[in-house]
């Protein structure tokens, strides 16, 4: 499983590789339409409103993103 998910990260980053942008211009994490901002790995979090009293976001913390001990889990 591991080889094949490593396999399959090497091939997604050469088919990437010619969309690269310039230093400092990478749009991770600047593409507020898209889930998670357009980072893949933020929790998939989408804009619901702004103004200038701040930001509501909505979303969930899958399983990858609560840490150990079931960090995010209700009790």
């Amino acid at each position: 499983m591991w080889t094949d998910a490593a396999q399959r990260i090497e091939e997604l980053c050469e088919r990437l590789e010619v969309h690269k942008a310039p230093e400092g211009v990478a749009p991770a994490g600047q593409a507020p339409h898209l889930p998670g901002l357009g980072h893949p790995l933020m929790p998939p979090w989408t804009i619901t409103d702004s103004g200038p009293d701040g930001v509501t976001m909505r979303g969930h913390f899958s399983r990858h993103h609560v840490g150990g001990n079931s960090a995010c889990t209700a009790a």
